[in-house]
């Protein structure tokens, strides 16, 4: 059985496309008898259209579970916070975290969670495809993610073997790995969870990735801006010496 993670700020324009078809998707994928696939959606939006667009796309599905939370401003932490929570609540072991803005294609859940019976974390990776970061809202975004990725590269090489660590889509293997107990430390999930598993047992841990090419973002806006390019940088260096 397979949880879907997906973490929602102000998207209540693309959410419904993409439910319908992460459900259509999860619907294809076969379960055991002993449970069923599950959509988590973490919202943290500034009001409740995005949870009332959620349920109102759910609304009578029966196929699989669903766990919709809106979380109120005190408790929400960032994007890594929100993807943290969602995995800690999810029900089923394999998990894969996506987008709620319909970058991430859903026909890609099915490649993640193959990945899984010989991975514990797998990455969709922008950088396998040739352009495969052209769905990237403008070429200024498209610039700043890639030096962004080459300086981890650079930095992180000797340690970590993969081209996409920063990818908000990747799955996980829950009951092969331990979640960071904080979101201190890692603007992106999966690249705070790698980190974490490898200085704790760098010879144990197995990860890969899946090339896959980005699409137009439906609505919202990125969350990488500047001051978040800068702070990633930073946390890079800090993972550079917990690792070495």
């Amino acid at each position: 059985m397979l949880s879907v993670v997906i973490v929602t700020r102000n998207e209540s324009l693309a959410i419904r496309d993409v439910l319908a078809s992460v459900v259509s998707t999860l619907s294809s994928i076969p379960c055991t008898s002993a449970g069923r696939h599950e959509i988590v959606l973490v919202d943290d939006s500034d009001d409740l259209s995005t949870i009332d667009a959620a349920r109102q796309a759910l609304m009578g599905e029966k196929r699989i579970d669903l766990n919709l939370v809106h979380r109120s401003p005190g408790e929400r932490d960032g994007l890594t916070g929100a993807i943290l929570f969602g995995l800690r609540v999810s029900a089923n072991a394999r998990v894969v975290v996506m987008d709620g803005d319909g970058q991430h294609p859903t026909d890609m859940l099915v490649n993640l969670a193959q990945q899984l019976s010989s991975s514990s974390v797998v990455f969709a990776s922008r950088y396998i495809h040739i352009n495969g970061d052209a769905g990237l809202s403008h070429a200024i975004r498209r610039v700043a993610s890639r030096t962004i990725n080459r300086f981890l590269i650079g930095t992180l090489g000797k340690y970590i073997c993969c081209t996409d660590p920063l990818s908000g889509f990747f799955a996980v293997d829950k009951s092969a790995v331990t979640l960071p107990s904080t979101s201190h430390g890692g603007w992106k999930a999966g690249f705070l969870i790698l980190t974490h598993n490898l200085a704790d047992r760098r010879a144990e841990l197995k990860y890969s990735e899946v090339g896959f090419s980005i699409a137009p973002r439906l609505a919202g806006e990125s969350k990488l801006s500047l001051r978040t390019s800068f702070r990633i940088l930073w946390e890079l260096r800090c993972a550079a010496r917990m690792l070495a």
